[in-house]
């Protein structure tokens, strides 16, 4: 599997939500209830990208600590790489388990760039701190298995 770093899923979280209508149908529901995230935020689309994620974190401390819980429970082998790093690290994967792979592979399906607005290094911060769990277990190294 993959994760991100918690302050890019707090804003990529925002940037999805308000990119058109709000999308709490009740099919996002699995071992995390991130429908009761969803219906939350509602009030804050209009925040700026860093002022959406400060709310949200002092809101919901740990959220996404917890919810990397429920996809990696801990003791179970799992192998998880970065989405900041994804194609390397998808390439490192295939080679560990014997797949031929090639090396460089052209880019297909671009995504649209994200919304303007970046975060401020204090809301970074607060994040990495209420998310502590998170960058412990999934980035003390470059790809790992955990």
């Amino acid at each position: 599997g993959f994760v991100r770093r918690p302050a890019a899923w707090w804003k990529s979280f925002r940037d999805f939500h308000t990119s058109s209508k709000p999308r709490c149908d009740g099919r996002a529901v699995r071992v995390h209830d991130l429908t009761v995230l969803m219906a939350d935020c509602v009030d804050l689309y209009d925040l700026s990208a860093n002022d959406f994620v400060k709310e949200m974190v002092e809101r919901h401390p740990g959220f996404y600590s917890r919810m990397l819980k429920c996809y990696y429970p801990e003791g179970k082998d799992w192998w998880v790489g970065h989405q900041e790093q994804l194609e390397q690290h998808l390439f490192d994967y295939c080679e560990m388990r014997g797949f031929s792979v090639p090396k460089k592979i052209g880019k297909e399906n671009v995504s649209k760039p994200m919304k303007p607005g970046n975060l401020y290094p204090k809301t970074i911060a607060r994040v990495e701190e209420l998310e502590s769990y998170c960058l412990t277990r999934f980035y003390e190294k470059s790809s790992i298995q955990c």
